[in-house]
Formats: C-alpha cells, sequence, structure tokens
C-alpha cells in the first residue's frame, strides 16, 4: 500500500512536469509615456504597463542602454510602474529608455528602446484640469491636465529644429523661403523667411552659412522667432511631439480664474510689457523671452496665474484653432501694438501662410 501511494506522488509531480513553475516568458513592458520623440526639459515622469503570468518582482528603467533605475508602482494601478527622471544636468541631444521587467522566477522582459530628446532650454508648466475663467468672463471647464511653454519659442530654438530638420530631409529652400509641410496638411507650404529680406536683425533675422542656419545677430538668440507661419510653428510643435495651443488653453493659462484683463491685474504699463513705444532697451523690437521678470531693470514680474511670461506683448501667438473665413486665431498683441491691446481676452486672425514680422508662438502637450 505505501509503495502504492509513493508511486502515485512520483507519477503526480511527473505529470506536473516535474514542478509547479510553468512560467518561463519574462513579463510584457509597454511603454505608456512619454511618447517616441518626446522631448523633455527639466524633468520627465517614464511610465510602462506591465503584465505576465506570474508577479513581477521588479521592474527596472534603462537609459542609453546601461543605467538602470529602480521604478515605483502604487495600490491603485500595480501594474503600472513609473519613475520621475530628472534631466535637467543633462546634455541637449537625444537618449533611449528601456523598460525592464523581471517576474517572480526571474524571468526578465524587455520593452523596445524609445528615443526622446533633452533640450533644457524649453521649459514647460503644468495645467491641471478644472475651471477658469474664460475671455466672456464665464467659467469654462476644461477636463484634462496638460502642459504649456513658459516662453515663446525662441530664435535659437528654432534655429535648432530648422538645422536638425534641414539634414534630415524634413524641410526644403525655395529662394529665401524655408518650406515643408505639417501632418494634417500633406501640401508643402512655407516655414518662415531667411536672410536680408527677412526682416532687420532685431527682429530675429536669420540666414544660411557654411550649409548651416544661423541667426544674423547671434545677440537675438533668446528673442522669440518672429515671421513664422502658422505652418513653421505647427511642424515645429510636430517635430518635438507638440502642439499648438487652443484658444481656451491659452486663455487658460493667461487668466487663471481671475478674469483679469492682463495676466497680472487690470492695468498695464513699460514695466510689464513690450508694446509699441513701451521705451525698453530694445523698442520697436521684440524683447528677450521672460525680460519682465522683476530681476530685469525697470521692470515688474509680470507671469501669469500659472507662471507663463509674455502673454501680453512681445509677439502674437499662433493658436490651433480656425474661424469661419480660414483664418488661424493669435492671443497675447504683440511689440507693435499699444499698451491697451494686449489683454488676454483679445484676438487676432490671420491665414495659416501669412508672414508678419511680430507673429510667434509657444507649444502645449498632453500629460
Amino acid at each position: 500500500m505505501n509503495k502504492f501511494i509513493l508511486l502515485s506522488i512520483i507519477l503526480f509531480f511527473v505529470s506536473c512536469g516535474g514542478g509547479f513553475n510553468q512560467d518561463v516568458k519574462g513579463p510584457k513592458v509597454t511603454l505608456l509615456y512619454p511618447n517616441i520623440g518626446y522631448v523633455a526639459s527639466d524633468s520627465v515622469e517614464v511610465r510602462y504597463e506591465v503584465s505576465d503570468d506570474s508577479q513581477v518582482f521588479k521592474m527596472n528603467l534603462r537609459l542609453n542602454g546601461f543605467e538602470e533605475f529602480i521604478m515605483n508602482t502604487d495600490l491603485s494601478s500595480p501594474n503600472i510602474f513609473y519613475y520621475m527622471l530628472y534631466v535637467a544636468e543633462f546634455e541637449s541631444g537625444s537618449i533611449t529608455i528601456q523598460g525592464v521587467g523581471e517576474d517572480e522566477f526571474g524571468n526578465v522582459g524587455e520593452s523596445a528602446e524609445a528615443e526622446i530628446f533633452i533640450d533644457n532650454s524649453l521649459r514647460f508648466i503644468n495645467i491641471p484640469s478644472g475651471i477658469f475663467t474664460d475671455s466672456g468672463n464665464n467659467e469654462t471647464e476644461i477636463p484634462y491636465d496638460y502642459q504649456m511653454m513658459t516662453y515663446p519659442v525662441t530664435v535659437g530654438q528654432y534655429l535648432v529644429f530648422l538645422n536638425e530638420a534641414y539634414t534630415n530631409g524634413v524641410i526644403t529652400i525655395s529662394g529665401n523661403k524655408i518650406k515643408g509641410n505639417v501632418a494634417t496638411i500633406p501640401a508643402i507650404n512655407d516655414f518662415i523667411t531667411f536672410g536680408d529680406s527677412s526682416s532687420v536683425h532685431h527682429l530675429g533675422a536669420i540666414e544660411m552659412n557654411n550649409n548651416k542656419f544661423k541667426a544674423m545677430d547671434s545677440t537675438y538668440i533668446n528673442h522669440p522667432i518672429t515671421g513664422v507661419t502658422w505652418y513653421g510653428a505647427t511642424a515645429f510643435a510636430e517635430y518635438y511631439k507638440m502642439r499648438l495651443p487652443s484658444v481656451l488653453e491659452w486663455e487658460k493659462v493667461a487668466r487663471g480664474i481671475t478674469g483679469y484683463a492682463y495676466p497680472w491685474g487690470n492695468e498695464n504699463n513699460s514695466n510689464r510689457s513690450n508694446f509699441d513705444n513701451s521705451g525698453d532697451p530694445w523698442d520697436s523690437g521684440t524683447t528677450p523671452v521672460g525680460y519682465y521678470n522683476g530681476i530685469n531693470i525697470s521692470t515688474i514680474d509680470s507671469k501669469s496665474p500659472f507662471g507663463a511670461y509674455d502673454m501680453a506683448g512681445n509677439v502674437w501667438e499662433w493658436t490651433s484653432e480656425i474661424n469661419s473665413v480660414n483664418k488661424y486665431i493669435l492671443k497675447g498683441g504683440s511689440y507693435q501694438n499699444p499698451a491697451f491691446n494686449q489683454t488676454t481676452t483679445i484676438e487676432h486672425t490671420s491665414y495659416p501662410a501669412d508672414i508678419l514680422s511680430n507673429f510667434g508662438f509657444r507649444c502645449a502637450r498632453d500629460l
């Protein structure tokens, strides 16, 4: 009888394959955020979704193929792992990220490597979902979180885009115009002009020298790019996995829940924004982005309720929205407008191919 029991036990283990570890596959690891091509500035929260037949024992973020960081999870989403990657000290360029998971039996699974970009000259602010006071002084809700650039896109930042896009064959040159297409409009359109005919130096003119785009006056690298069409603004945004903001998104950043006429209150003066004859050191032209910060001489810190600068004056900013006559809406006023014409409610419209020396933009992106 004992021999029979022993034989049964042996047969049981044999039928189980010699053990209980039937899971010989590594975890499936999928990148949730950020998207490939994302441009990180300061920091980015990397998120992976992990699935496995067994319990996932640990999850690491692999950087540039070798350096690894332990990722975290929480009880509400145990299959989602995250890591806040700080890149403030990184050099501009690209890095690769990869999720590496290990289950309780030591099986390893890896995601595909994803390339993202580092550009610490870009700055973003986080805008939480919720109600704000729109330009009609109505309480309006944006039901999602998003990010907005703290400053308009600068000459230097746009030059980086042009040189990368030119090297990659994304843009072409015809005469003194730079051309290309955007995802939603496949036709080739003008982005911006270059050379002496594009504008004067203090408006951020660019040139081509030794097969590379450069600023005609390098002291204006930190001024907003001007003379860029809606197509040129959209192309920059798409290249770096961003987008132009909607009118409501722009207004929320500029107004918050205050309902103020200007980002800081209900009055404007030469200490607050760059307007026509404002008396700044670059009068009749743009000022460096963020100039009205309370640090520079004769300025008052003039950020919006959420912390964005230049949302009144300097350059009109393209948005993603079009009106009934196929003109796109711009917000914010410019250095060519009087002080009273730079409110958070005012709008300007223009055709997407228009090239004007007081048009610029800033980008938004989803969180």
